[in-house]
């Protein structure tokens, strides 16, 4: 079952997870709500700004930099410059956002 993210949005619009920054394009927008329904792993995709990409999933207890480098291969296309995993548990229950992996779109 899915996990829901919608309290957790900060700003824009959600669609069970997904959400941008007012920059944030429509096709970002698509972007992210399209990772949400394809990717197994995507429980929340927030645009931090036009460029910063923000990934929410459920900690396992490993790193996440090589996935977040393979959202980049395609989150490049849409303008990212950097997708950040995060743990969506905690920024759900503390509010906190605690970084699983990240990775330099180039």
């Amino acid at each position: 079952m899915r996990f829901c993210a919608r309290s957790l949005i900060m700003v824009g619009v959600s669609a069970c997870g997904a959400s941008w920054a007012a920059d944030a394009t429509p096709a970002q927008q698509t972007y992210a709500q399209n990772l949400i329904k394809q990717e197994e792993k995507v429980l929340d995709a927030y645009w931090k700004t036009a460029k910063w990409l923000y990934i929410g999933v459920y900690n396992d207890g490993t790193r996440r930099d090589g996935y977040a480098a393979y959202i980049c291969t395609s989150a490049k296309a849409q303008g990212a410059e950097m997708v950040k995993i995060i743990d969506i548990v905690q920024l759900k229950r503390t509010g906190k956002w605690v970084e699983l992996g990240r990775a330099m779109c180039k």
